[in-house]
C-alpha cells in the first residue's frame, strides 16, 4: 500500500520559501493569531454546547496548516478535509466499541486509517489521530465522528470562502510537485508498521495508553513515509518539542481549567516552543490540546508523551540504519 505525498510535499516546500524578515514576521504573526483565535472559538462552542469533541486535538494542527498555507493541499481539499477525519473517527469508534483494547485493536485502527487515506487519495494525514483518539480514550459515543465533522467543516468553509474571494491565489501552483511513489515507499510503510507494532506492544506491557498518544501516529507516519517532512531533518527534537508541549498544556489546564482560553494559551505556547526549536511540527499543537479531552489528566501525561516519542525515534533510527545499505531494486 503506497500513499501519495504529492500534496503534502507542496505544503512542506512552500513553508521553506524565503521571505524578507519583516514580511515573514508579519505573516507568521497573522497565521499564528488566526490559529489561536480559531481554536479558542471552537473550544468555546464545545464548552457551551457540551459537544466536547468538536475540538478534537488535531484540529489545531489542521488550522495551523490551512491558515499558514492558503494555497496548500489542505486548503485546496475541503471535501477530503471533512470526510477523511469523519471516516477514520467512525472506524476508531467502531473498533473501540467492538474490540478489547490492545495491540491488535491499535494496529487495526491505524492500518484501517492508513487505508482510508489511500482509498480517498486524501492529503489529510492528521486524520490518523482522529481515528486513534477514541481507542486511546475509550470513546464509544457516535457523536464523536459527528463532532469531528463539525470542527473540520468550519475549516473547510473558511478554505472555500478564501478560495472564492481570491480564486487566482487559490489556483496558482505551488512549488514543484514531488512524488514518493517508488519501490522504496513499500519499505517506508513497512517501517511505519514496525513502529506501530512496537509502540502497541509497549502500551500493552506498561498499561500506559498514551505512550502511543494519537498525534504520534501522524508524526510517525510522515517521518517514515515522507523524508521531506519538516521534522525529518531534526527527528531528535521531536521528543523535546512534544514533551514540552504536553507539559505546558497540562500545566495550563491545571491552572486555568477546561476553558476556551486554556486552549488558546496551549496553542500559543506550542507555537512558541516550535519557534524556539526552529522546527515545524504541527502535531505538537494537538499534543498541547490533549489535556482538554483526557478525562482527568495527570502529571504522568508528559512523561508518557516523552517516552512514546523516544520509541518512535528509536524505531526510526533502527529502520534508517537497517535500510542504509539496502540496494534499491532495479
Amino acid at each position: 500500500m503506497i500513499l501519495h505525498h504529492r500534496h503534502l510535499d507542496e505544503t512542506l516546500m512552500n513553508m521553506e520559501k524565503p521571505r524578507s524578515t519583516a514580511s515573514s514576521n508579519a505573516a507568521d504573526g497573522g497565521w499564528a493569531a488566526a490559529t489561536i483565535l480559531y481554536v479558542a472559538a471552537i473550544s468555546a462552542v464545545a464548552e457551551y454546547t457540551h459537544a466536547t469533541y468538536i475540538l478534537f486535538p488535531e484540529l489545531g494542527a489542521l488550522a495551523f496548516g490551512i491558515f499558514q498555507q492558503p494555497r496548500g493541499p489542505w486548503s485546496r481539499a475541503p471535501v477530503p478535509l471533512m470526510l477523511t477525519p469523519l471516516a477514520t473517527a467512525t472506524l476508531g469508534t467502531f473498533v473501540t466499541d467492538h474490540m478489547p483494547f490492545g495491540p491488535i485493536a491499535i494496529f487495526v485502527t491505524v492500518a484501517g486509517s492508513v487505508l482510508i487515506l489511500r482509498v480517498l487519495r486524501s492529503p489529510i494525514s492528521p486524520a490518523l489521530s482522529a481515528g486513534l483518539l477514541p481507542l486511546t480514550l475509550g470513546i464509544t459515543s457516535w457523536w464523536y465522528p459527528i463532532a469531528t465533522l463539525l470542527g473540520t467543516g468550519t475549516l473547510a468553509g473558511f478554505a472555500l470562502f478564501r478560495a472564492r474571494s481570491d480564486p487566482e491565489a487559490a489556483q496558482r501552483p505551488g512549488s514543484e510537485e514531488f512524488s514518493h511513489r517508488d519501490r522504496d515507499s513499500h519499505w517506508r510503510l513497512l517501517g511505519y508498521a514496525g513502529f506501530v507494532v512496537s509502540a502497541a506492544l509497549c502500551v500493552d506491557a506498561s498499561s500506559s495508553r498514551l505512550l502511543l498518544y494519537p498525534p504520534l501516529a501522524v508524526i510517525g507516519f510522515e517521518l517514515f513515509t515522507n523524508p521531506r517532512c519538516p521534522w525529518a531533518e531534526k527527528p531528535f527534537l521531536v521528543p523535546v518539542v512534544c514533551t514540552l508541549s504536553a507539559a505546558g498544556g497540562f500545566i495550563i489546564w491545571m491552572v486555568l481549567g477546561n476553558e476556551p482560553w486554556t486552549a488558546a494559551a496551549s496553542v500559543a505556547l506550542s507555537l512558541v516552543i516550535m519557534r524556539c526549536a526552529s522546527i515545524r511540527l504541527p502535531p505538537a499543537i494537538a499534543v498541547s490540546l490533549l489535556p482538554l479531552v483526557i478525562d482527568e489528566p495527570t502529571a504522568w501525561f508528559p512523561v508518557e508523551v516523552g517516552l512514546g516519542s523516544c520509541v518512535l525515534i528509536a524505531t526510526h533510527s533502527l529502520f534508517t540504519f537497517a535500510t542504509a545499505f539496502r540496494q534499491p531494486d532495479v
